[in-house]
């Protein structure tokens, strides 16, 4: 059987993050290098009043465990962002 963190899959990912220039940019350049490759990117405007942060989701294609749980480590030292990172791996 293999260990969890040596399997592949493709993943749902939710960051929330500061409303700033090149947060985004922040988390691509960790996601890519860790072999994570995004298949499809989701970013809503919260609302005004509820400013806490932006919710950023992203959906990834078949992807190594391993690098993505090195990326999420990295990524959520980084300052910008609000909220810990949130990763379920997708079922079809």
């Amino acid at each position: 059987m293999l260990d969890s963190s040596e399997s592949n899959g493709s993943y749902y990912l939710r960051f929330v993050t500061a409303d700033k220039p090149g947060s985004f940019r922040k988390y691509q350049a960790y996601l890519g290098k860790y072999g994570v490759s995004i298949a499809s990117v989701y970013q809503e405007e919260p609302l005004a009043k509820l400013r806490r942060g932006v919710p950023i989701i992203m959906l990834t294609h078949k992807i190594n465990l391993a690098g993505l749980e090195k990326a999420l480590e990295a990524i959520n030292e980084l300052p910008i962002v609000k909220a810990k990172s949130v990763y379920y791996r997708i079922e079809i």
